[in-house]
């Protein structure tokens, strides 16, 4: 399941904003809790929570030009804080680093609060080796060293970076379409910065990798970036080209494991949402993740989830019978 970011707290859960008032974990650890348990109550095994999707949280230390010099105590003690509760709720966790927003122009957000974008980081290498070395690192090794490490059951390095991407990857794959709103970046950086994000996350965890991809479309983009599985999100305009009741293997995807990293927790247009995590589990897709709890319809369509986890388990159960 997508716990996404607490509700109204988008790019604060790690760090806070002391501006806005903070909102990281440490500091609300009883509403997370419930939320997390909540989320257990009703089947979801592995939450994939967003970490840094813009980088004006407290949690990191920049310069002038919003290069960050290292994380601060208030994103390692929020880190530390999720990991204990996801050990609470006996909950597995899936840490999402980044996200297209952190393409974003530059903007300022608030008093005192700018926006950088991450573009002139990816392009520039030495930037680009500063973001790593000063956020990739050092979250992943408090991950390694904390108690509670264990509940990190994969990485997902960054989410649908292909709408900060202009022109096409050299593997087959229709052109990017980026959007209007970023700053994009050629496939030949994006794919540099992932294929070194990713070498240097392998050097502080041992959990598996991956890409949250925008669709299927891009089937190989991440395919030279040494990934454990590939992910895909899957909406209404993704299944109207690709459509969910095929198997990785029709989409050219033959070398790992694929996951459905977000999709409508609603279901698609006529398809609702059992038939949905049914098919896919079917078609040999090795896992589905409802998009969102805290930006979705979660209380209507927590009862359905229930029922499907609770089936695979009595299934699973008659297995071992």
């Amino acid at each position: 399941m997508n716990y996404a970011w607490s509700k109204g707290n988008f790019a604060r859960d790690f760090g806070g904003v002391e501006a806005w008032g903070g909102g990281g974990v440490a500091q609300n650890k009883a509403q997370r809790l419930a939320e997390l348990q909540d989320m257990k109550d009703h089947g979801v095994a592995v939450v994939r929570w967003w970490v840094f999707p813009a980088l004006w949280s407290d949690g990191i230390a920049k310069d002038s030009w919003g290069v960050p010099t290292g994380l601060t105590s208030r994103a390692l003690e929020d880190l530390q804080a999720a990991l204990d509760l996801a050990r609470q709720a006996d909950i597995l966790l899936q840490p999402t680093l980044f996200s297209f927003d952190n393409f974003n122009k530059d903007k300022d957000i608030g008093p005192h609060i700018k926006h950088f974008s991450m573009a002139p980081m990816i392009t520039d290498p030495e930037r680009r080796s500063r973001l790593i070395n000063n956020v990739v690192r050092p979250f992943a090794r408090a991950v390694s060293d904390s108690p509670n490490g264990d509940r990190v059951m994969s990485w997902d390095l960054i989410n649908e970076p292909e709408w900060a991407i202009a022109g096409r990857d050299p593997y087959g794959d229709p052109k990017f379409d980026p959007q209007a709103a970023l700053d994009p970046v050629s496939f030949a950086d994006m794919e540099r910065f992932v294929q070194e994000a990713v070498a240097a996350l392998r050097q502080e965890s041992a959990a598996p990798i991956t890409v949250g991809g925008s669709a299927v479309k891009w089937a190989k983009a991440w395919s030279r970036c040494d990934l454990n599985f590939y992910t895909f999100h899957l909406y209404g305009w993704v299944n109207e080209h690709y459509p969910y009741d095929r198997t990785p293997a029709s989409y050219g995807i033959t070398d790992k494991p694929a996951v459905i990293g977000e999709f409508p927790l609603k279901g698609l247009p006529g398809v609702p949402y059992g038939t949905l995590v049914n098919a896919l589990l079917k078609n040999g897709w090795a896992g589905a993740m409802g998009w969102a709890v805290t930006d979705g319809p979660w209380e209507a369509a927590k009862a359905e989830v229930k029922a499907f986890a609770d089936a695979r388990l009595q299934e699973g159960r008659d297995l071992v019978s």
